[in-house]
């Protein structure tokens, strides 16, 4: 049976449309793994150790804490903030309305409070804990707190999030390259005749492969470009929806690494499932065509 030319460029559209269909699931899937992170990264520096010290610490005692506290690797020097009792009475009175003065006279039943931000890479339960429990046997030191349910729960289940993001983007490749490597195959199938002919009149492999080569790289360039396509159009309706997440779906740089990246994917992917299957029919013995 010939193959028509009609039939080429049906294969060759439903190439494209399958690269345009992993371009898209990369791109969207990228979005949800960089709003994850930065979400992370957000609820992570947020993250603070309270340390409430003693009433009976004066004030050079309360200095040379904060110094001390300063030298430690794991604390950012620069963001250690000191919050005195006074302060925190008249913030409870604006905000509650309430008077403990009138139940406890003169006594500030507040802590002098020293409010400390750990490092970038100690922000972890191992590490908050490890703090907290150190600064609990420290002399002058009365409670110390940090926020316990956020790293119970909130963090691995953003792990998780990203951990199965990940996994999917592998599943669907796979599929999808399977997919594309079985149209390439028809397509390389119907011109299994004219292959072999060119290799019994001497004509070198890597000159037989060139045409389609060529050909795959603009599939998946095209396929790539289509797939950006529809992903700034599903983001331009959502930004529309939900306008505050523009800072992440119109971020350059996630723009420029989903335009860079799906283009650099879709051109290997249709590279390879190309190479793989020239190389198979090119092994093929006269006898075997078909």
């Amino acid at each position: 049976m010939r193959y028509s030319k009609g039939k080429a460029q049906a294969t060759n559209q439903i190439i494209v449309i399958s690269i345009a269909c992993l371009s898209v699931i990369i791109s969207l899937l990228f979005q949800l793994l960089s709003g994850a992170y930065t979400w992370s990264e957000s609820i992570q520096s947020q993250m603070k150790v309270y340390v409430y010290l003693d009433d009976s610490l004066q004030t050079n005692q309360i200095d040379s804490t904060i110094q001390v506290l300063k030298k430690r690797n794991e604390i950012n020097a620069a963001k250690i903030q000191f919050v005195d009792k006074q302060i925190i009475a008249k913030d409870f009175l604006n905000t509650t309305h309430e008077n403990f003065d009138e139940l406890l006279g003169d006594i500030n039943p507040f802590k002098n409070s020293i409010i400390l931000e750990l490092k970038p890479s100690f922000r972890n339960k191992v590490s908050f804990e490890k703090l907290a429990t150190e600064l609990r046997g420290s002399t002058g030191i009365y409670e110390v707190t940090y926020p316990e349910n956020y790293l119970d729960l909130i963090i691995p289940k953003i792990k998780v999030i990203s951990s199965a993001a990940i996994i999917f983007i592998c599943l669907i490749a796979l599929i999808v390259y399977f997919q594309i490597s079985n149209y390439t195959k028809l397509h390389i199938h119907a011109n299994r005749t004219l292959i072999k002919s060119m290799q019994l009149l001497g004509s070198t492999n890597g000159f037989i492969m060139k045409p389609y080569l060529l050909k795959s790289v603009i599939l998946g360039l095209l396929g790539a470009i289509l797939g950006y396509l529809i992903t700034n159009v599903f983001y331009f309706y959502i930004n529309n929806q939900i306008p505050e997440l523009t800072i992440y779906l119109f971020n350059v740089t996630n723009q420029v690494i989903i335009l860079i990246g799906t283009l650099v994917i879709a051109v290997i992917f249709s590279l390879l499932s190309t190479l793989l299957t020239l190389n198979k029919y090119l092994k093929i013995s006269g006898s075997n065509l078909y």
